[in-house]
């Protein structure tokens, strides 16, 4: 049986779209430029030195990934601009969307220093600009694929807020995540003085997320080796 949720969408938001047939059958990495209630704003994806020639008319299967779900709903193209900058087109926003179980992540215990900010909104994330002092020095415990587990400062107060944002660099496959968006899952404090925040990725795209998983096999290997 299907199941529906409430689509979350948001500005400079990851996505991909797949065409299921014809010539351009295919799946496309882009990003959210805008948004309004009834529309999204998508950058046209480029491959090579060309831009792919999506047409008014078109059916896309929108998705996004969130932790090991895909979340996904079949939108149509109603507006295409190629006459300034990055082409953009304009497709429905949709109100629900299915979502898919995808592959279970390994966690791996990580120990990586990282840098958080939270925000309640996710009209919020993109809006802001962050100096050093904004930003609370925290460690990532372990990590998968699909989110992390957070080590928070001591007396530090997550209030109401929703999502986290973090600044890390992952050993290994060195690459390094700014301003990363995640939903926040739950606060455990049950073992005082130390407090852990949950979080899930929101928003990655497919090889940013094949970068985490690939740190979590090598990082695996090597704590094999100590054993």
């Amino acid at each position: 049986m299907p199941e529906f949720v409430g689509a979350e969408y948001y500005p400079k938001q990851s996505v991909e779209f797949e065409i299921e047939d014809g010539v351009l059958k295919g799946i496309y990495q882009t990003t959210i430029a805008n948004l309004n209630d009834a529309a999204l704003l998508l950058a046209v994806p480029q491959i090579g030195n060309l831009y792919v020639p999506i047409r008014v008319g078109h059916t896309l299967l929108l998705r996004y990934i969130m932790e090991s779900w895909a979340h996904e709903a079949a939108v149509s193209v109603a507006a295409r601009k190629d006459n300034a900058g990055v082409p953009i087109m304009l497709v429905s926003r949709p109100k629900l969307v299915q979502r898919k179980l995808l592959r279970k992540f390994v966690r791996v215990d990580a120990f990586i220093e990282s840098n958080l900010h939270l925000i309640r909104e996710l009209s919020d994330y993109g809006r802001e600009k962050f100096a050093d002092k904004d930003l609370t020095p925290v460690m990532i415990e372990d990590i998968s694929g699909g989110g992390a587990k957070v080590r928070l400062p001591a007396n530090f107060d997550v209030q109401d807020q929703r999502y986290a944002l973090l600044w890390f660099t992952l050993p290994y496959v060195h690459k390094s995540f700014y301003n990363m968006l995640t939903r926040i899952k739950t606060v455990l404090d049950d073992k005082p003085p130390d407090r852990f925040l949950i979080v899930e990725f929101a928003g990655l795209s497919e090889s940013e997320r094949n970068d985490i998983v690939q740190y979590c096999h090598r990082r695996q290997v090597e704590l094999g080796r100590e054993k």
